[in-house]
């Protein structure tokens, strides 16, 4: 694969989790949505039965919806990290290839995007729960 692609690519991950997006208003949703899509996110047990007792006992939904959109946002976090990760290993394994110019091109985009990378970082909180 070559440098640009993956450097656009990670380019295009970072710089598309701030702005305006398209998301799921889950309006007419039900548990069996829900789970289909925890499914496509690839949530833990644990987060699916959380929202899940979240959307059962909230009527509006909101805090489920919420909790929903955090996870969202942290798995969109980790794919756009992932990306720049490809990218900034590609640059180093072919860095004797590539003309000072082009070298000192890719540095500076690579830093740049992992600059913003941790400006925005979501900062994943844990909470402990009692059981």
């Amino acid at each position: 694969m070559l440098a640009k692609p993956l450097l656009e690519i990670a380019y295009g991950e970072i710089f598309d989790l701030q702005g305006i997006r398209e998301v799921l208003t889950f309006g007419n949703t039900d548990e069996e949505d829900l789970a289909l899509y925890f499914d496509e996110l690839r949530m833990t047990n644990f987060d699916r039965e959380r929202i899940i007792k979240l959307w059962r006992a909230d009527p509006d939904k909101q805090s489920a919806i919420e909790e929903i959109r955090k996870i969202e946002r942290n798995i969109n976090y980790r794919r756009a990290e992932e990306k720049w990760r490809e990218a900034n290993n590609y640059y180093y394994f072919n860095l004797l290839y590539l003309s000072d110019v082009v070298s000192a091109k890719c540095k500076d985009l690579i830093d740049f995007q992992r600059e913003y990378l941790v400006y925005i970082n979501p900062k994943i909180i844990l909470q402990l729960q009692k059981r």
